[in-house]
């Protein structure tokens, strides 16, 4: 139910999107337009920075243990057997897993070469890799020479129904499965395969890997674990949690390629653009029926009871507005991840980006109400 001091301003502002639709029409198409830059921009950046951290924060890990120097996931030192030994001494460590990411050189069945980054990892060994995998076909990894990637990569790579297999490195390798959604920043697909298969590939000995992926026993302290695990490597360990190891790997990527800031800074641009333009169609909305606000003042409208219409038509238009913009956003958004692109649009962004629009609405309301109260005190003189 709607409280009885709400009702009169409500009518008359939803007596003004009927009455008026075109010119309604073009100012919710501005502001939706508006809400939709802010949107797209914004699912670039979060789609690069979900494209970098893929691996590292889904995989199933309570620490990542690295080689001391480490700066980014893509490239890492080689760890050994000998660091396996000293990690799993640790009371707290319940499972230590070997992992392997480098990048290898895919020669396609027509003779092309592709560049991919093969991650190996102990098919036994249950840490989530490779996610969105169907579970049929997650059993054709443990064949000898076989792999996985994803479905949006088959024509980069030169497969076809007929030929799934190429080469890495003068070895066959047969694609027995394909995932989806898996989006490679660095435009080198992932490829999954089983652990010494990906060594052979990556140019590794036999007791070499780039990271172990350590479990712990329920409850321990992360830090004292950490501390205790880097004193028992004497220095020469780097011990992440995921989440800092993903930090690292988006902090290296923003700074040094520039793709990472210049995405942070189109966002900045576009909510200034964007808010700019919502606002001043909001604004040009608001001015165009300033006649009949002031008159309301002056035969008796309370100053509450104008700022409550211009409030209600900014809580309409802007709500409206980004409603269309939030659908459109994520359609486009999935069609381009669809076609390759790393794009995501997390729903706490869209919701973000409501609320910001909402409250530049209802501040350029209360500004338009105060503005048409002086001007209405002036007309009574």
């Amino acid at each position: 139910m709607v409280p009885s001091h709400l009702r009169l301003p409500l009518r008359f502002v939803l007596r003004i999107f009927l009455h008026h639709r075109w010119r309604v029409a073009a100012t919710v198409a501005g502001i939706a337009t508006a809400s939709l830059l802010i949107l797209v921009q914004a699912s670039f950046f979060f789609g690069f920075r979900d494209a970098v951290t893929a691996v590292p924060l889904r995989a199933k890990a309570d620490l990542w243990v690295a080689a001391s120097g480490f700066r980014y996931f893509d490239l890492t030192r080689q760890l050994s057997d000998r660091d396996y030994y000293q990690v799993i001494r640790h009371p707290a460590v319940v499972q230590a897993t070997p992992l392997v990411a480098r990048f290898a050189e895919w020669r396609r069945p027509d003779g092309g070469q592709e560049l991919v980054q093969v991650i190996g990892f102990p098919l036994e060994a249950d840490i989530g890799l490779p996610w969105n995998l169907p579970d049929e076909q997650r059993g054709a990894l443990g064949l000898p020479d076989t792999a996985v990637v994803d479905a949006i990569y088959r024509d980069k790579l030169g497969l076809t129904d007929r030929d799934l297999s190429a080469e890495i490195l003068g070895r066959r390798v047969r694609i027995a499965g394909t995932t989806t959604d898996i989006r490679s920043f660095s435009t080198a697909p992932l490829l999954f395969t089983e652990y010494r298969a990906a060594q052979s590939y990556g140019w590794i000995f036999g007791d070499q890997f780039s990271y172990l992926l350590v479990r712990l026993v329920p409850g321990s302290d992360l830090d004292v674990v950490k501390t205790g695990l880097i004193a028992l490597g004497n220095g020469e360990l780097d011990v992440m949690t995921p989440a800092e190891l993903a930090k690292k790997t988006t902090a290296y990527w923003m700074r040094t390629t520039g793709a990472g800031l210049g995405l942070a800074t189109g966002i900045a641009v576009a909510l200034l653009i964007g808010s700019s333009i919502a606002g001043l169609s909001l604004h040009t909305m608001i001015q165009h029926y300033a006649e009949e606000y002031v008159c309301l003042r002056v035969i008796g409208a309370s100053f509450p009871f104008v700022a409550a219409i211009l409030v209600a038509q900014a809580l309409l238009f802007m709500a409206s507005a980004s409603g269309i913009a939030v659908i459109l956003a994520n359609v486009l958004s999935r069609q381009i991840r669809a076609a390759g692109g790393t794009t995501l649009l997390p729903g706490w962004v869209s919701l973000a980006t409501c609320a910001v629009l909402v409250a530049i609405g209802v501040a350029m309301a209360l500004f338009s109400a105060h503005r048409i109260i002086i001007r209405a005190e002036g007309a009574a003189r």
